[in-house]
């Protein structure tokens, strides 16, 4: 009885529909902020700090040159590629992040590209 109560009241404030609606609130916008990386030479990774306006998500595309690593560090999150010697190949990763939580990003390749990708809810 008590089960049925408490699903009967909680039906009239929230449906799965609206979680499904709810649910869809933290999926990436289609609207893409650039991050302005300074140029690599290759030879010399790059470490900066981005600091999110809102919730949403980093983007890192980098073309692998022959360095050891790339990396996206937010809070509790992290996400890398490691690679050996002379192992070309390019990479994409995607981190989600949060609004104010400085974010650290790594990269040593050709044409780098960082973006900010705001969630569709905000935050």
């Amino acid at each position: 009885m008590l089960k049925q109560y408490l699903s009967l009241l909680l039906s009239k404030f929230y449906s799965k529909q609206e979680s499904g609606e709810v649910a869809k609130q933290s999926y990436p916008s289609t609207a893409a902020t650039t991050i302005q990386l300074t140029p690599s030479d290759g030879v010399t990774n790059k470490e900066m700090s981005y600091t999110p306006p809102s919730d949403g998500y980093i983007v890192l595309r980098d073309q692998g040159l022959p360095q050891r690593s790339s990396y996206l560090i937010s809070g509790q999150y992290a996400e890398g590629v490691a690679r050996g010697d002379n192992i070309l190949f390019d990479f994409l990763m995607m981190t989600p992040v949060l609004k104010g939580v400085p974010v650290t990003i790594r990269y040593c390749g050709k044409d780098s590209v960082a973006q900010f990708i705001k969630n569709i809810g905000g935050g």
